[in-house]
């Protein structure tokens, strides 16, 4: 092999290339590379599994078209059948638990640890950059219970910055620190009074949205 691979190297690409340039009939990789993305997620992917897929898709397209201009031996559908596989053993090593949403998780956390004075409404203390309120209820001063009560479209741009936010919401509501509505209607969401008088949704989270340590 030591003495063949310098006479070979780096030809398949060119002729590759020399195929995705010039060839009359130019494939559409975009959208190969789309639908192939498809197949491989099945409709069910966060963003983390999607970008991956994407990138494995990429490889499986470039496979194919390469077996379609004769440069590989191989048989229509191999590259793609060999990609798959490689792909659905890194979706079962990598977990449950999508990586996106672990540091989704974080950076909530961080955001209400060190913004939650300066970025939340607090009663007699306005925010001039407020993402939310605190809200206080119980029955007597020694029972009551504070609610982080953030507006949902400052969750998704503000504090969940960068990430699914839907994803990120439903393992905080998985694990508690969401407060899920009494309606049974499937919202995220609850309805809250705000510091101005006026009632709306927001998302309502426990305290222990705060907390950093996790039993995942």
């Amino acid at each position: 092999m030591a003495r063949i691979v310098p006479h070979f190297y780096a030809e398949p690409k060119q002729e590759f290339l020399h195929n995705l340039i010039q060839t009359p009939k130019k494939p559409d990789v975009r959208q190969l590379v789309r639908d192939t993305t498809k197949r491989f997620v099945d409709g069910q992917a966060n963003q983390e599994v999607s970008r991956v897929a994407g990138k494995f898709a990429v490889l499986a397209v470039a496979g194919e078209l390469a077996t379609e201009w004769g440069l590989t031996g191989w048989e229509k559908g191999e590259a793609e059948s060999a990609i798959t596989r490689i792909f659905q053993a890194w979706r079962a090593q990598r977990g449950e638990r999508a990586g996106d949403v672990e540091i989704g998780l974080r950076q909530v956390r961080e955001f209400f640890q060190r913004y939650s004075k300066s970025r939340l409404d607090w009663p007699g203390r306005k925010s001039k950059d407020t993402v939310g309120f605190v809200e206080t209820t119980g029955k007597s001063p020694d029972e009551k219970i504070r609610e982080i009560c953030v507006y949902p479209e400052l969750f998704r741009s503000e504090v969940c910055k960068n990430y699914d936010a839907g994803d990120v919401l439903k393992a905080l509501r998985d694990e508690g620190s969401l407060i899920r509505s009494k309606e049974k209607d499937g919202r995220y969401t609850v309805k809250r009074d705000t510091p101005d008088g006026n009632q709306r949704r927001v998302l309502a989270f426990n305290p222990s949205v705060t907390e950093t340590e996790r039993d995942w």
